[in-house]
């Protein structure tokens, strides 16, 4: 499984709102937050099998994970609250996480 990084959980909580980090993750999450479940679930399809890892890609997982948390998905198939695999496309039925055969991009 891969495993997401809680990427600055302080900064979340609102100690250092002026950091760099922490406006990228709140526009990922304003983004999420926008997104209907079908294009979640297609920004989750794109990540499956990226290998490349960075700042601004942590937080936007971060972010993703996030809003899969927020709107109460069942998605222990792929992870927990510490983790996500980005190794199998998914799709949503009824709020929970099944895989997919393939990408409904």
């Amino acid at each position: 499984m891969t495993k997401i990084i809680r990427v600055n959980d302080e900064n979340k909580a609102g100690k250092n709102p002026e950091s760099q980090s922490q406006m990228k993750y709140n526009e990922f999450a304003t983004r999420f937050q926008q997104m209907t479940d079908e294009e979640l679930i297609k920004a989750f399809n794109r990540e499956v099998g990226m290998h490349g890892w960075g700042n601004s890609r942590a937080n936007s997982l971060s972010a993703l994970h996030d809003e899969f948390i927020r709107r109460s998905w069942e998605y222990s198939i792929i992870g927990d609250k510490n983790n996500l695999s980005f190794k199998t496309h998914i799709k949503l039925v009824a709020n929970k996480i099944f895989f997919a055969l393939k990408s409904h991009n």
